[in-house]
């Protein structure tokens, strides 16, 4: 057994100790050494090979000094040549303030510049494994890559033929890694106890941005790949905002890095036994939570929100756009107030979807009727009404379909409503032809993945609910009790398309997991049986960690990646980051989880996030554009130099992108959502004084219209330090009311108004 109260010998030994875990260092007769990363007395993880941090072929492995810090930590120096430059170095470890491992953070200063092809520290576990494990890795806002033993268990798609010198069972980022962390699961065989790995990386301080986990020799029953090392037992390497040749892109990454500058790696290292809450979602929240935590604005403000609160651009003044819009005035190749809506605005698009049709009432009219009713806008309920009745037609005309993530709203304000009218009866036609499919295929292979499934089951629980169908409910109990025991063994196949696509199937994308989250929600309440909202949390905490960023990488100053979503897109940039309606639903679901169950820190955070950054979605937002230059070199152009802009952009100004990065595509089937974030989150019907404060409804999620005359209100303060402020509401008929709050730092507090 360790120590309780291990005593640091300055001249033999250092200990850094948090809880029950320890970093062991010695003095050899080289200098201090480091040892092992232990929990209890297990090792854990090392430095790889003992080596403090590598310069290319020099492995440095002892210090010349050591000092012990006041909380507790300790710093190792040393100076290293390399050819006959001088690199003064330090290794600081030391108990994580905000977690249970150790901020291990690496500096170094080169007296001249210097090329390397590898540098700073890598980290492995000891020579534990045969080959037989089961490997699950996650790196934030990426693929999962699960192997059990020799098997692949998740999709290879992502697997990149350039990375000539990985081994098979390798994880890398494919894309930006705007969640800088990955978590690997190591599960021997019965028997032998498992290790659970995390490593965050601060890129506030890391230049290089690489995410890696490799094992360290072939196995014999493993797969083959270009390195001769077989061996009968084997570690795993992490290479996070590391330099290291074997993680290159097709050749050695010959690195420069300047004389008399320091350069750093700063990062989190957990690990443990056990999971910390005895699954991995927990595991992965942990780690989104920490990466999130190293570039929190703590000043709880975001450039990219003051810029555009200055022009006078605000959920508000966005949502107004869209209401006149639909209240009769015509916005070319958005919406025609006779015909409906075109697909992509005017100019954005080679193929611009430019024939107006009524199929995208079925996204937008929810939202449009929610609003009405919420805000008292008889005009706008009125020319829903007339909307409702032309879809109606159109939907006799354009023949079949069924339910997909885009008609759920409409389908919970039928609910709302009681399910009747043209509206109502059009979308049960969709939503019977979906029972029908669903049901066929019971004892079978579902042909799509289990996202697609998640929404079918929430449409048919509400089905249930409108109609007293109960085939609708019993079929849903079928999916629901199919779905949940994935989140165990499977839990990236919750895209939204067919299992076997390369382009919407078989890994992470935001849809499914968030309509996840609403079905178990709805089981929960038709069915009975708290394993539901279990899985409904279960479902957020994947979602959350999976999906959106917690660090802005962005350079420009208009639009901040924090509390964005990722889509998986098979093109050539392989990751789609930021889609505004992806990421717009699966803040809804979350939102709408409040009402049920306390949430962790990290959920309330992502939706704050949101608020703040969410209007670079929308051209009036921007000021630059990112765009390619001819040789395909990204630039960031005033929007105003941009003739085409005026022409085309700026005629629906408050139309999504469909890739708020890339600012190419307007998409009014990306831009639906944000009618409800307005509600929800954003301002429409509540909001603080201080508007650090994030204020959120989450009865209008779900399209609940006991919002008309009583409210439930959550305060996030995201801050170190409390809050005093107060929360206004708005009433359908224009009157308000103000509650003072005193709100503490990173907590929730629930408000209750009464009309």
């Amino acid at each position: 057994m360790r120590k309780e109260n291990p005593v640091s010998d300055p001249g033999k030994k250092i200990e850094v100790v948090n809880g029950n875990k320890r970093a062991v260092f010695e003095r050899t007769e080289e200098g201090w050494t480091p040892g092992w990363f232990c929990e209890g007395d297990r090792q854990m993880l090392r430095f790889n090979d003992h080596l403090w941090l590598t310069f290319s072929h020099v492995r440095v492995a002892a210090a010349d000094e050591a000092e012990t810090l006041p909380d507790g930590g300790a710093v190792f120096r040393g100076m290293t040549l390399y050819g006959k430059t001088e690199v003064p170095w330090s290794v600081t470890v030391q108990p994580d303030p905000l977690g249970s491992g150790f901020l291990v953070e690496t500096s170094f200063t080169p007296e001249k510049t210097i090329e390397l092809v590898e540098a700073y520290s890598t980290y492995e576990t000891p020579y534990d494994y045969k080959g037989d494990e089961v490997v699950t890795s996650v790196i934030g806002m990426n693929p999962v890559y699960k192997w059990n033993g020799p098997e692949m268990e998740s999709p290879p798609i992502w697997k990149q033929p350039g990375w000539l010198y990985a081994r098979q069972e390798s994880a890398r980022i494919t894309g930006p890694c705007n969640a800088p962390f990955i978590c690997q699961s190591l599960v021997p065989p019965a028997g032998h106890p498992p290790r659970h790995i995390s490593i965050v990386g601060d890129w506030t301080v890391c230049r290089g941005r690489d995410v890696f986990a490799t094992p360290t020799r072939n196995s014999p029953i493993g797969p083959p790949s270009p390195f001769n090392h077989p061996a009968d037992l084997r570690s795993y390497k992490y290479i996070v905002a590391a330099i290291n040749w074997s993680g290159s892109w097709a050749k050695d990454p010959n690195v420069i890095f300047r004389g008399g500058e320091p350069h750093r790696q700063r990062l989190s290292i957990n690990f443990s036994a056990q999971l910390p809450g005895a699954t991995n979602d927990e595991l992965y929240l942990e780690a989104w939570e920490r990466a999130c935590a190293f570039s929190f604005p703590k000043d709880g403000r975001i450039e990219a929100n003051e810029r555009a609160a200055a022009r006078g651009v605000s959920w508000q003044s966005a949502t107004e756009w869209m209401h006149d819009k639909f209240r009769g005035n015509f916005s070319r190749f958005f919406f025609d107030p006779d015909k409906g809506h075109g697909g992509y605005a005017l100019g954005s698009r080679p193929q611009a979807w430019d024939v107006y049709h009524w199929g995208a009432w079925r996204q937008w009219g929810g939202p449009l009727h929610y609003r009405a009713a919420v805000l008292g806008d008889d005009k706008l309920a009125e020319r829903c009404e007339v909307y409702d009745a032309r879809f109606a037609e159109h939907q006799k005309e354009s023949g079949g379909g069924g339910v997909g993530p885009g008609l759920m709203p409409g389908i919970w304000w039928i609910h709302r409503q009681g399910g009747t009218g043209p509206y109502a009866d059009a979308l049960r036609r969709l939503l019977d032809n979906s029972y029908k499919d669903s049901i066929a295929e019971n004892g079978k292979t579902r042909k799509m993945d289990w996202g697609f499934h998640c929404v079918v089951a929430e449409a048919l629980f509400l089905g249930y609910l409108t109609w007293g169908e109960t085939a609708y409910r019993d079929q849903a109990e079928i999916l629901i009790n199919e779905i949940n025991p994935r989140l165990d063994y499977n839990f990236w196949s919750f895209n939204c398309g067919a299992a076997v696509s390369l382009i919407h199937g078989g890994q992470v994308r935001s849809h499914g997991h968030s309509h996840g989250i609403v079905a178990n929600m709805l089981a929960h309440q038709v069915l009975g049986g708290e394993q539901y909202l279990t899985a409904a949390r279960r479902f957020a905490r994947f979602f959350l960690s999976l999906c959106y960023a917690n660090h802005n990488g962005s350079k420009d100053p208009e639009f901040d990646f924090r509390g964005w979503c990722n889509g998986s897109n098979g093109g050539r940039d392989q990751i789609a980051e930021f889609p505004p309606w992806e990421t717009a639903i699966g803040l809804l679901g979350i939102a709408g989880l409040m009402a049920k169950v306390d949430l962790e820190p990290g959920l309330h955070d992502v939706l704050w996030y949101f608020t703040r950054t969410g209007l670079a979605q929308y051209p009036a937002a921007r000021t630059l554009k990112r765009i390619l230059g001819e040789d395909y070199s990204v630039q960031y152009v005033p929007r105003k130099e941009i003739a085409s802009e005026q022409d085309f952009y700026d005629a629906s100004e408050y139309l999504s992108y469909e890739n708020p990065s890339d600012q190419t595509l307007q998409a009014n089937y990306q831009a639906a959502d944000g009618l409800m974030v307005e509600l929800v989150m954003g301002g429409g019907l509540a909001r603080a004084a201080d508007d650090r404060l994030g204020v959120f409804v989450p009865g209008a999620a779900l399209l609940d219209m006991q919002q008309l005359t009583e409210r439930e209100v959550h305060v996030w303060n995201p801050l170190g330090e409390e809050i005093r402020s107060a929360v206004t509401v708005t009433w359908p008929d224009g009157s308000s009311v103000e509650q003072p709050v005193a709100a503490p730092p990173r907590q929730a507090m629930k408000l209750r108004f009464v009309k």
